[in-house]
C-alpha cells in the first residue's frame, strides 16, 4: 500500500510537469490537449489503481468484522435459549 502512495504522489508530480511542458511546447489546440491527456493519463491511472487495492483491504476488514459479529450473535442467540 505504501508503494502505491508513492507512485500515486510521482504520477501526479509527473502529470503536472507534462503538462506544463506540454503547454509551453505546444504550437495548436491539438498539441495542447495531447498534453493535457497524458497528465491526466500520468496521475490519474496510478490513483485508481491504489484506491482499487485500498478497497479491496477494506472489504477484507468489513468481511472479517461482519464475521466475527455474526459469531457473537450466534453466541448470544444460544446463552439466550439456555437461560
Amino acid at each position: 500500500m505504501y508503494f502505491m502512495g508513492i507512485v500515486s504522489i510521482i504520477g501526479a508530480l509527473v502529470g503536472g510537469i507534462t503538462l506544463v511542458l506540454g503547454f509551453m511546447g505546444a504550437k495548436s489546440a491539438p498539441q495542447e490537449a495531447a498534453a493535457a491527456a497524458m497528465a491526466v493519463a500520468f496521475a490519474v491511472v496510478p490513483y485508481v489503481i491504489f484506491r482499487v487495492l485500498q478497497l479491496s483491504k477494506q472489504m477484507k476488514d468489513s468481511e472479517s468484522i461482519r464475521y466475527s459479529l455474526d459469531a457473537i450473535n450466534r453466541r448470544d442467540e444460544a446463552n439466550q435459549r439456555t437461560q
